[in-house]
């Protein structure tokens, strides 16, 4: 058994969620643990950044017709003036 002086105790610290959080446990730095990087959450980033919602889309709700609706935009702007009267 070790005894050190309060002010040599140093705070243990965890990742909570996407940020290090601290545990309330002092140790003394012989017994201090570094952080595990694998605890951090997983972040999923896109070319126009994070990605709000990550899930596969539920083909089989959609097709009941119960569920949310794919937008109706257009794919290609220009189809309406394809499609149009225009000659």
């Amino acid at each position: 058994m070790f005894l050190y002086p309060l002010k040599d105790l140093v705070w243990q610290y965890e990742y909570r969620g996407p940020s290090l959080q601290s545990i309330w446990l002092r140790v003394c730095p012989r017994d201090l643990d570094i952080p595990n990087p694998q605890l951090q959450p997983i972040r999923i980033v896109g070319p126009e950044g994070t990605v709000k919602n990550p899930r596969p889309v539920n083909y089989a709700q959609l097709a009941s017709g119960t569920g949310p609706t794919l937008p109706v935009e257009p794919a290609f702007p220009l189809a309406d003036a394809i499609e149009g009267d225009e000659p």
